[in-house]
């Protein structure tokens, strides 16, 4: 029922940019992950991460000489695609952070099975829902830089309280900011991907949301590879083994898992209780940091994002026209 668009001049596939990006992103990503165990100036973590950034460098240089490239990089050049790109990484870099942190905190901390810890996420995904729209509404009245600002700015607020998130809180109040968190997320992405299809010709349209798309993934993974490495820290820094046997003590440093199997084998109720307590300071530096990571981003978008929809778009719907000749400006 969708009506096609198709670039009338198909790309070859680009090997030599697939392989850079592949080997370079994997590197990157495995000496991030590899920090918090090593050490950031050990070689396993210096190693990966100088290799990732050097392949990535010959990435970016590689499409821009190469005839036909995996990624027009052109396409940045233009400011609502760029920002609008921003946008869409920066609010997934926060979001898989939260999803990595959180249903720990549920299953773990919380004492939920796995099925009462998804069900207690879902306040996240019904702020989503109703954000999604919402933000889809305001671009088609006032343009893409109100609603993405704004809901950056929600979910810095909603991961904002959720750092004072500790022992004695309820559900409820987890649940309130989730779903705060989940109304900033559905606000500024959907308008975000919106205002980078209107950037484009109708003919770029799949390749363009294709690079959108690719740089999300990245900005997830390299949302779980940082604030999981933050968290990883913050929780090994405060769980206390003093005076645990060797075995036990290992276990509990590693994470919050083998800390409570190690507690209730040796049975040991105050390392329970130090986990605890060591894995919420954990998870409030994720949240600290997506915190400030989105509240960073509604500031540059609210200052950078420019673009207006276009004429075609109502309710937040775009017609199939609406991006076959893009505006001066967005040019």
């Amino acid at each position: 029922m969708l009506p096609e668009s198709r670039d009338p001049s198909p790309r070859r596939p680009d090997i030599g940019g697939a392989v850079l990006s592949t080997v370079g992103l994997t590197s990157l990503v495995y000496g991030v992950i590899e920090a918090p165990t090593r050490g950031w100036s050990d070689p396993v973590t210096v190693g990966p991460i100088s290799a990732g950034l050097v392949l990535l460098a010959g990435f970016t240089a590689w499409e821009l000489r190469v005839r036909e490239p995996m990624i027009d990089l052109r396409l940045f050049a233009q400011p609502q695609f760029l920002w609008a790109s921003v946008a869409g990484v920066l609010v997934t870099f926060g979001m898989l952070g939260l999803l990595f942190a959180v249903p720990q905190y549920l299953q773990f901390v919380a004492g939920h099975d796995p099925l009462a810890t998804g069900v207690r996420l879902l306040p996240l995904i019904g702020g989503l829902v109703v954000g999604a729209p919402t933000g889809e509404r305001l671009a088609a009245r006032v343009g893409y830089r109100v609603p993405v600002s704004a809901g950056l700015a929600v979910l810095a607020a909603g991961a904002g309280v959720g750092a004072t998130t500790d022992v004695a809180s309820g559900y409820g109040f987890v649940a309130a900011w989730l779903a705060i968190a989940g109304l900033g997320i559905g606000m500024a992405l959907a308008p975000a991907m919106d205002a980078v299809l209107d950037a484009l010709p109708t003919e770029q349209a799949g390749s363009g949301t294709a690079i959108t798309m690719t740089l999300r993934q990245t900005g997830g993974a390299l949302g779980v590879a940082l604030l999981g490495s933050l968290l990883a820290e913050g929780y090994a820094g405060r769980v206390d083994t003093a005076g645990l046997p060797a075995e036990a003590a290992a276990a509990a440093r590693e994470f919050i898992a083998g800390a409570l199997t190690a507690a209730a084998r040796i049975g040991e109720p105050s390392l329970a209780v130090s986990a605890n307590a060591a894995y919420l300071h954990g998870m409030s530096l994720v949240l600290i940091a997506t915190a400030v990571t989105a509240g960073v981003s509604a500031l540059l978008t609210g200052l950078l994002l420019p673009g207006k929809p276009s004429p075609d778009i109502e309710d937040g719907r775009q017609s199939p026209q609406a991006t076959s000749v893009p505006d001066d400006n967005a040019r």
